[in-house]
This record gives structure tokens, C-alpha cells and sequence, in this order.
């Protein structure tokens, strides 16, 4: 019997990272040097954690992902969580190119084996091999 990776994976991201934002700004400090601090001891805190699991090889990195690039995801993570409550227009601006980032810098591929991508595998590709090559 085998462990459902996809099932631990998606209650990860419905559950666990949800919960760990909240807990992040329940506590969030009002002064700028303490905001520092705390973005900085919770994004050490969790890439500590990934770097124990990573080296326990329950997590594997594929595509030149490393855990410098998960704990720039935790910084962003942290800070959009912090920064979306003021500026939401802003937060979700970034978080577009964030994506765009990471998708041209790692060269996923976009397409997907759901039958809906097939309708849409033309405009996918035509957007991803000339505007985002185009970018980075």
C-alpha cells in the first residue's frame, strides 16, 4: 500500500499553509523593525523545517529547485499575506509576476493532461513560447 502523495500535497495547500498565514498575522507587530523580525524569524522558521523534511528525503526538489527558492517563496508568502490587507491591487499585481517569474525561470510546462487543457493548448502555447521567453 502505497502513501497518497497528491492527497498530502493538496491538504498541505488547502490546510496547512492557510493556517500558517493566519498564525503568521495574528501576532503581526505594528512597528516596521518588528515587521522585519518577525517576516525573518517566520521565513527562517519554516525553511528550517522544509531543509529537516528535504534532508529526511520526504521532499524531493526537481528543475533546479532548491531550498533558496522555497524560502523566497516563504518571504513572499509572508509579506503578500502582510502587504494584501493595505494594498490588495498591488499584492495580486506581484503575485502575477511572481508567477510568471517562477514559471519562465524553472520552464514548467504548462499544459496539463485534463481535457480542457486540449481546447486551450494553442493560446497556451503561443503565450508561453513568445511573450514569457520574451520577458526573462
Amino acid at each position: 500500500m502505497g502513501f497518497n502523495w497528491k492527497l498530502l500535497r493538496a491538504a498541505h495547500v488547502i490546510i496547512v499553509t492557510p493556517l500558517l498565514v493566519l498564525l503568521f498575522l495574528s501576532k503581526y507587530p505594528k512597528s516596521l523593525l518588528e515587521r522585519i523580525a518577525h517576516i525573518i524569524k517566520w521565513v527562517l522558521g519554516a525553511s528550517s523545517v522544509e531543509y529537516v523534511v528535504h534532508k529526511q528525503k520526504m521532499i524531493q526538489y526537481k528543475h533546479g529547485w532548491n531550498i533558496f527558492w522555497s524560502s523566497l517563496i516563504y518571504l513572499m508568502m509572508f509579506v503578500y499575506s502582510s502587504l494584501f490587507t493595505k494594498r490588495p491591487l498591488l499584492t495580486c499585481f506581484l503575485t502575477v509576476c511572481s508567477i510568471v517569474f517562477f514559471i519562465s525561470k524553472f520552464k514548467l510546462p504548462i499544459k496539463s493532461k485534463h481535457p480542457f487543457s486540449r481546447r486551450i493548448d494553442m493560446l497556451v502555447d503561443s503565450f508561453y513560447h513568445s511573450f514569457l521567453e520574451d520577458i526573462f
